[in-house]
């Protein structure tokens, strides 16, 4: 059980810790002896080392320190995971454990593990790796803004968690380029793998405000309905995201809805609305330092009051958004006009070496964008779209096979069902002949009389081989005429014992007499009876064939319908509900 635990839950840590963990940066990489020596920093104690953990206590020991924030103790447990992979030339256990490292150091040597996982998994077939060590670098460069590398790595991750079907991965790297894409204008498309993700959760989790990822999802549907200038459907989603994220009490994700609130009331000219609802998130955002989503509020306070005639508000807000740009050389497209209002705003005011030096900031911001998103625009169609497309038409092509084939398949078990159909037909009708004829036969009295047995000359030497007296046999006899002229057979229950103490005789002597001058056992004898008589019953008493099958069963003697329709369709050859149809059709 818990290894599942370690399963589901290793991959979901890069989703929930990820902002605290990496709140350092540095470069993209760092040489081996640089490496070695920050790994060889970290001893494992003997109090750890002598008591050869398994590695679902090692793994779990390591998440509890995590979620402490322990690091040094989350440090030990996995570099004893990763020891003991070693020793065991255990490869995935060896990727798990430098998995596991790569949360707990500075990304520089996060990067040189998740390098590690590659090289040690590439060649194999495992759902979680490489594809997540790719997906985890990508991650980091996507925060870092390095966003050519951050899409090459979702391009590997996005390759392998395919091939081996990673779906949580899938859903990941799908939300992923869906806001590459909406970088580079391709808004349509984004919402378009933005609304496949949110299907997916609709349907597969049951409390989905839990979810981070479908809070994130929410919020990326959110925006690409706003930059369509869908804005009825952008707060539809909107007003869901304030309402599940107040819910979870995600107050990172409930200031970021608040935010797309402001953007979508200022779009719709709402400026009140807007500037108290941004300017609600931006005091958040200025406080947990959140820079991408600072420079979305500082763009739409800026527009919102240089639009609004407070002209000096509005270009205090844009300088600011000048000032994250600064720092992390990063922006969105759609933010890029806020120069432009800077540089109009001063060349109105003729003040040319603010005009000129933001005409500078504005060269550079447009050779960031362009840099950046003609690289992604390409990667993305040759890379990520392409290859999907590949996909669909493979899809399509094996679909029609199979739909060939099931046609072909199709036709022969149409015609095996209509050749079963067709013989089930025929017997149906031949079996409905044959009781009709059963029907009318019994109608016409061929059912043969019950007739009174005296013995004769002839019949002394046979009564005298069953080895009774020719007086008892005739005294069984008289009794059995009277028995059936009485009907006393309509009686339940009726057995050899009950009956032969009735007629002042034995059980043995009153089944012998039964078996030869009847030629048929006792139960037979008592049940043909029964049968005779509702036979002739049914036919007058119209009363009678409104009754129940089971009612007429426990009319004439008999303990269960079953045992009724089996003695009357042995004895007609026909069952009684049949029997009672035709009667009731005659009548008609």
């Amino acid at each position: 059980m818990i290894k599942s635990y370690i399963n589901s839950i290793a991959l979901g840590i890069v989703f929930l810790f990820f902002q605290n963990i990496y709140a350092q940066s540095g470069g993209d990489s760092i040489d081996q002896q640089e490496y070695n020596k920050k790994t060889t920093q970290i001893r494992i104690p003997d109090s750890i080392d002598n008591k050869n953990y398994q590695y679902e206590e090692l793994y779990y020991r390591y998440y509890n320190s995590f979620v402490n924030k322990d690091q040094k103790m989350a440090t030990i447990y996995a570099n004893t995971y990763v020891e003991k992979a070693k020793m065991e030339s255990d490869s995935i256990r060896l990727a798990e454990g430098y998995y596991s490292l790569a949360f707990v150091v500075d990304v520089n040597l996060a990067n040189v593990y998740l390098d590690s996982i590659i090289t040690v998994t590439k060649n194999k077939m495992n759902s979680k790796f490489p594809s997540s060590a790719y997906y985890f670098k990508g991650s980091i460069f996507y925060k870092k803004r390095a966003f050519k590398k951050a899409l090459d790595n979702y391009i590997l991750a996005n390759e392998y968690a395919r091939k081996n079907y990673n779906r949580d991965l899938i859903l990941d790297i799908n939300h992923d380029i869906g806001l590459l894409k909406d970088r580079i204008g391709e808004y349509e498309e984004a919402l378009k793998l933005h609304k496949e993700n949110y299907k997916y959760f609709e349907k597969t989790i049951t409390n989905r405000a839990n979810s981070k990822r479908y809070l994130n999802n929410l919020f990326s549907i959110t925006t690409s309905f706003y930059r369509l200038r869908e804005l009825d459907s952008a707060s539809k989603y909107s007003d869901l995201g304030i309402k599940e994220s107040l819910t979870v009490k995600n107050i990172d994700l409930y200031n970021c809805f608040v935010m797309c609130e402001g953007v979508i009331n200022y779009l719709q000219k709402d400026y009140k609305k807007a500037i108290d609802s941004i300017t609600k998130s931006v005091k958040y955002f200025e406080e947990t330092d959140n820079k991408p989503n600072l420079a979305v509020g500082y763009y739409y306070l800026g527009k919102i009051n240089y639009e609004s005639n407070s002209i000096g508000e509005g270009i205090r807000y844009l300088k600011k958004l000048d000032t994250v740009f600064q720092q992390q050389k990063d922006i969105l497209p759609e933010t890029r006009d806020g120069y432009e209002v800077l540089i109009n705003h001063y060349k109105e005011t003729d003040n040319k070496e603010q005009q000129l030096e933001y005409i500078e900031k504005l060269i550079e911001v447009d050779s960031v964008l362009n840099s950046n998103y003609r690289y992604l625009q390409k990667k993305i169609t040759q890379s990520y779209d392409t290859p999907l497309l590949i996909q669909e038409k493979d899809e399509i092509i094996d679909s029609l096979e199979d739909e060939r084939i099931i046609s072909r398949y199709g036709i022969i078990l149409l015609a095996i069902v209509s050749m079963v159909t067709g013989v089930l037909l025929f017997v149906n009708y031949t079996k409905k002949k044959k009781y009709q004829r059963r029907f009318e036969s019994i109608l016409n009295q061929e059912i043969p009389e019950r007739q009174t047995i005296q013995i004769k000359e002839n019949n002394k030497k046979e009564t005298e081989d069953i080895g009774i007296s020719e007086t008892i046999v005739q005294n069984i006899l008289i009794s059995l005429e009277d028995f059936e002229e009485r009907n006393l057979f309509l009686k339940p229950n009726i057995t050899t014992t009950s009956l032969a103490k009735q007629f002042d005789t034995n059980a043995k002597y009153l089944s012998k007499v039964i078996n030869f001058y009847k030629k048929k056992s006792f139960i037979t004898y008592v049940n043909d009876l029964r049968i005779e008589f509702a036979v002739k019953q049914l036919q007058t008493d119209q009363k009678l064939r409104n009754y129940t099958i089971k009612a007429i069963a426990r009319e004439i003697g008999f303990n269960t319908t079953e045992a009724f329709s089996k003695s009357f369709l042995k004895k007609t050859g026909i069952y009684p509900s049949y029997f009672i149809k035709q009667l009731e059709k005659q009548r008609i």
